[in-house]
């Protein structure tokens, strides 16, 4: 079966689709590496809460495989974008609750090492 006729046969994305896919998720990774006071502004500005970010961040995780295969990026970049996702998944829990908010944003380390690790998936990204 064609890529085209096995495209439509399932339902998966065509090159485009997977292209704005990929996109949604670099979008993702430029807000994990935002300064806090701009993260803080767009939480304010959607109306949406911290983990949005890691939820938005996630929904591109599930695709990276896709991307691979589709060449929208190379192993080296996926793998970064994996450690982002890594430290994300480490954040999370009702125990951990306290780095979901302004202040955690504004002065918690581990808000640090996300836009470190972001930025770095993000210059990976840009040396294609």
């Amino acid at each position: 079966m064609s890529t085209e006729s096995r495209t439509k046969y399932v339902g998966l994305p065509t090159k485009s689709g997977y292209k704005r896919l990929f996109g949604l998720l670099r979008k993702a990774l430029e807000r994990l590496a935002w300064l806090a006071p701009k993260q803080i502004a767009y939480l304010i500005k959607h109306r949406v809460d911290a983990d949005d970010f890691a939820l938005d961040h996630y929904e591109g995780v599930l695709m990276l495989d896709q991307f691979l295969e589709q060449g929208l990026l190379p192993p080296s970049a996926a793998e970064k974008i994996r450690a982002v996702d890594r430290k994300l998944d480490e954040m999370s829990g009702a125990h951990n609750a306290h780095l979901w908010d302004d202040e955690a944003l504004r002065n918690s380390p581990e808000w640090q090492d996300v836009r470190r690790l972001a930025s770095a998936a993000l210059a990976e990204l840009d040396k294609r």
